[in-house]
C-alpha cells in the first residue's frame, strides 16, 4: 500500500520533492488531491489527517517522514547507515538547521522473537508510518492452544478424598477377581490394569461405598467369566476416561469464565496486545525484570544499533503495558547501570515525568562482585512509576512509649517542630503559610527555613490549642514553637513507617539461586540464570497491592513474581516466551499450588492451594516448518508453495514468487530448497490470528475454538 501511495503522488505531482514543498507550504492543491481526488483518498485521510470539529487537521510531520523514508520499504534496517542525528520532529537533517540526538529505531516496532538464551536475531524494524498495515496484523489478537488447568479446582478439592477411596476400592476388587481365575488372557489382565489406572485418575463417583460393596459381594457369589470381566474392564475404562475428560473440560471452561490466574507462553509483545482488550485498566501492579542489555544477558540482537534496539524493544512493550494499569496502578522495572538513565527518560516520555515515583536502590549482593574494573557493584535499580494516582501502603507499628520522653502538662509527650523543614520549606513554596504568631513574651514570631531564609508553617498553628503548642529555646536562644503529641492520645494509632528507597534487607541473588535449586534439586531442569529472591517481590507486592488485586509480569522468567503473588493471595498474569517456561516457570508454579515451603512460604504460612491456566499462543509457521521438514520428494515440495504464499508469514524482505522463478533456486537439490524455504519463514514465531481461528485450512478443533471464544469473551454461553 505504501508504495502505491508514493507512486500515486509521483504520478500526480511528478516528483516527491515537489510534494514536500507543497506540504510545507500547506498548499490547497495538495490537500484537494489527498482528500478528494486521489484514488487512495481514504488511505491518505486515515494516515495523515485527524478530524476536529468537522475540520481536517493535516499531520505534516508524519507526512514529511513518510516522504523522507520512501526508500526504506517499511524497515529501518536497510537504512542503518543513514540514521543518527535527527530534527526534534523526527525529520532528517537535510531540511533543518536544528538537531537533537535521536535513537535510530524510535518510530519502529521490534517483535523480539527470541525463544532461547543462545539465539541471536537480525530482525525487521517495522516503521510506524510506513509499515502500518503490517503492525496492525502484528498486534491483532492471537489464537491460543494447549490450554491446561494446573492445581486444584474447588470441585477437585472437595472430591479428592472420595477419589482416593474409589481408586483403592476398585484396585482391591480387581485383584480379588484376578485371584479367583488363573486362566485370564494377558489381554484381559492388561485391560484390568488399564482400568485401575483409569479409576485412579477418574472423578466419577456415581457408585458409593455401599453400592461398591454390594457389587463386590455379587462377584464373590457369582463370578463372571474371564471374557466378561475383561469386557467389563474395557467398558469401565472407556466410560471413566470419557467422564474424566468431560469433567476436566468443564473445570477448565469454568476457570476461564471465572478469571483464573494465567501463564501464557509466547512473544510478550504480541501476547500483551492479545490480552489488552480483556484486561485493560484492571492491573494494580506490574513488575518486570527485563534483559539489561549487558551483552551477557538474553538480549542477543546482533544489529548495528544494539542500544537503540533495546530502547525500541522496551518502548514497544511499556506503551502497551500502560494500558493494563488501573488509574491507581503502579509499575516497577528492574534494571542496572547499563540502561538505567536511558530507561528513566524513556519512562518519563511514556508514563509522564509527573508520574515518576522513585528510583529504588536494591542491594543484590553483600560486598559486591569482583568482576568490574573500578568499583565492586552490589546494587541494582528499580524504577517506579504510577499510572495517575497511586497510594503506597507503608508499614506500621505500635507506638513505642519510650519515644514519648517529655513530660508536658503532667503527661508523656513528644514534640515536633511547627516550622516546615526539608523540601518545600521556603516562604515561596507556600506564601499563605508565612505569617506571624505571638510567642509567650508577646513578640511576633515568623517561620524560618533551615537555610535561614523566610520559611513557612508545617501546619497552621491556630488549629492547635495551647496544650498542643510547646515553646522551647533553640541552640541560639530563640524561642521556637513545637507541636505536642501526647502518648495517651495516639497510643491506639499505629505509627507509619515511611518506605525508604534504599533496600538492604530484601533478599539477594544468592538467596534467589538457592530458592530455585531447592525446587529442582532432584530434577534435570537447567537452572534459571538470574532469578530474583521472593523476599524482594514480596516487599514490592506488599507496598503496592491488597489481597485479590491483579499482578502482572510479562518477563516472567523463573516465575518469582507469580509465585509470590499466588502465596500472598493476589491474582496474577504471567507471560514468558523463552523455552524454559515449561521446564522451570510452569513447574515452579505447580509446586506452589502443591504447597512448596521455599522462599516466603513459611513467613506467610503458605499451605498450598489455588490453580492457574497455562496456554500458548498458537504458532502460525510451525505447521509449515514441520511439513517442509517431512517432505521427501520435489512434487510434495511444489504442493506447499501456494500455502506458503497465502497463509504462512514470510520474511518481510522476501518475494516468494520471484524466488520460485529464480533459476538458481530451481537448480538447487531438494534439501537445499527445503533449507531455503525454512529460512524465509519468519523466525519470530508469528501466530495464528484469533479472527482466523475458524479457517478450515488450520484444522483447529472445535474444543480449542470454544476455549478461545470463552477466553476472549465471545462465547454464546
Amino acid at each position: 500500500m505504501k508504495n502505491a501511495l508514493l507512486q500515486d503522488l509521483e504520478n500526480r505531482f511528478e516528483t516527491l520533492k515537489y510534494v514536500r514543498n507543497l506540504a510545507q507550504s500547506y498548499d490547497e492543491k495538495l490537500f484537494c488531491y489527498l482528500l478528494e481526488q486521489s484514488t487512495y483518498k481514504n488511505e491518505f485521510k486515515n494516515r495523515f489527517f485527524i478530524m476536529r470539529n468537522n475540520a481536517y487537521i493535516f499531520k505534516l510531520n508524519d507526512f514529511l517522514t513518510f516522504l523522507d523514508l520512501r526508500s526504506l520499504s517499511g524497515s529501518f534496517t536497510s537504512y542503518t547507515n543513514k540514521i543518527g542525528l535527527a530534527f526534534k520532529t523526527k525529520r532528517f537533517l537535510k531540511a533543518h538547521n536544528e538537531v537533537v540526538l535521536n535513537f535510530a529505531f524510535k518510530d519502529g516496532v521490534i517483535k523480539g522473537g527470541q525463544s532461547k538464551d543462545e539465539d541471536k536475531k537480525n530482525e525487521i524494524f517495522f516503521n510506524e508510518i510506513l509499515a502500518k498495515d503490517e503492525i496492525d496484523v502484528l498486534f491483532a489478537r492471537k489464537a491460543l492452544q494447549n490450554f491446561e488447568l494446573v492445581g486444584h479446582s474447588v470441585l477437585s478439592d472437595k472430591s479428592h478424598k472420595a477419589l482416593a477411596e474409589a481408586a483403592a476400592l476398585t484396585q482391591s476388587k480387581l485383584l480379588a477377581s484376578a485371584s479367583q481365575s488363573h486362566n485370564f488372557s494377558s489381554q484381559g489382565l492388561e485391560c484390568q490394569d488399564s482400568s485401575i489406572d483409569c479409576y485412579e485418575k477418574s472423578n466419577d463417583f456415581s457408585r458409593n461405598d455401599n453400592e461398591a460393596k454390594s457389587q463386590n459381594d455379587k462377584h464373590k457369589t457369582n463370578p463372571p467369566s474371564p471374557s466378561l470381566q475383561g469386557s467389563e474392564a474395557i467398558h469401565n475404562q472407556k466410560a471413566n476416561s470419557k467422564n474424566q475428560k468431560a469433567e476436566n473440560s468443564t473445570q477448565l471452561k469454568d476457570s476461564l469464565k471465572a478469571g483464573a490466574n494465567l501463564l501464557i507462553k509466547g512473544n510478550n509483545l504480541l501476547a500483551l496486545h492479545s490480552l489488552k482488550k480483556k484486561f485493560a485498566n484492571q492491573v494494580k501492579l506490574i513488575y518486570i525484570d527485563p534483559p539489561y542489555n549487558t551483552g551477557n544477558d538474553s538480549f542477543n540482537y546482533n544489529d548495528n544499533f544494539n542500544h537503540s534496539t533495546w530502547l525500541t524493544f522496551m518502548k514497544n512493550r511499556l506503551e502497551v503495558a500502560k494500558e493494563f494499569l488501573r488509574d491507581d496502578g503502579v509499575i516497577f522495572i528492574q534494571c542496572d547501570d547499563n540502561e538505567q538513565a536511558y530507561l528513566k527518560v524513556l519512562c518519563d516520555e511514556i508514563f509522564g515525568r509527573e508520574n515518576f515515583v522513585a528510583t529504588i536502590c536494591w542491594r543484590k549482593k553483600t560486598g559486591g562482585g569482583q568482576d568490574s574494573i573500578y568499583f565492586a557493584k552490589e546494587h541494582e535499580y528499580i524504577l517506579c512509576y504510577q499510572k495517575q494516582k497511586w497510594q503506597i501502603i507503608d508499614s506500621t507499628q505500635e507506638q513505642n512509649e519510650k519515644d514519648f520522653s517529655k513530660i508536658i502538662n503532667g503527661k508523656k509527650a513528644r514534640i515536633s517542630k511547627l516550622e516546615k523543614w526539608g523540601i518545600g520549606a521556603l516562604k515561596t513554596d507556600a506564601p499563605s503559610l508565612y505569617y506571624a504568631i505571638k510567642d509567650p513574651n508577646g513578640n511576633d514570631f515568623y517561620p524560618v527555613a533551615p537555610n535561614g531564609a523566610d520559611g513557612r508553617w508545617r501546619k497552621k498553628p491556630e488549629n492547635l490549642d495551647k496544650e498542643h503548642i510547646f515553646w522551647q529555646e533553640d541552640s541560639k536562644g530563640r524561642l521556637t514553637p513545637y507541636e505536642v503529641i501526647y502518648f495517651d492520645e495516639v497510643k491506639h494509632i499505629d505509627k507509619i513507617l515511611k518506605t525508604r528507597t534504599m533496600w538492604l534487607e530484601n533478599g539477594n541473588t544468592t538467596q534467589a539461586t538457592n530458592e530455585i535449586k531447592a525446587l529442582f534439586e532432584n530434577g534435570n531442569t537447567t537452572l534459571f540464570a538470574t532469578p530474583k529472591p521472593e523476599a524482594l517481590i514480596k516487599r514490592i507486592i506488599e507496598i503496592s497491592t491488597q489481597e485479590n488485586d491483579l499482578v502482572m509480569d510479562f518477563f516472567a522468567g523463573s516465575g518469582t513474581t507469580l509465585a509470590v503473588a499466588h502465596k500472598t493471595k493476589r491474582k496474577w498474569i504471567g507471560i514468558e516466551q523463552m523455552e524454559y517456561i515449561e521446564s522451570i516457570t510452569k513447574e515452579r508454579l505447580k509446586k506452589v499450588t502443591e504447597g512448596e515451603q521455599g522462599g516466603i512460604s513459611k513467613a506467610v504460612n503458605w499451605q498450598g492451594g489455588g490453580s492457574f491456566i497455562y496456554a500458548e499462543l498458537m504458532p502460525l509457521n510451525a505447521t509449515y516448518k514441520e511439513k517442509i521438514q517431512n517432505i521427501n520428494d520435489a512434487k510434495m515440495l511444489d504442493s506447499i508453495y501456494k500455502d506458503l504464499e497465502s497463509k504462512a508469514f514470510l520474511d518481510y524482505r522476501i518475494d516468494l514468487d520471484s524466488l520460485l522463478k529464480n533459476k538458481e533456486f530451481k537448480d538447487l537439490d531438494l534439501q537445499d530448497k527445503k533449507e531455503a524455504l525454512l529460512s524465509i519463514l519468519d523466525s519470530n514465531m508469528d501466530y495464528v490470528l484469533y479472527g482466523d481461528i475458524q479457517d478450515e485450512d488450520y484444522a483447529i478443533s472445535s474444543e480449542v475454538i470454544e476455549l478461545n471464544k470463552i477466553f476472549y469473551g465471545d462465547s454464546d454461553e
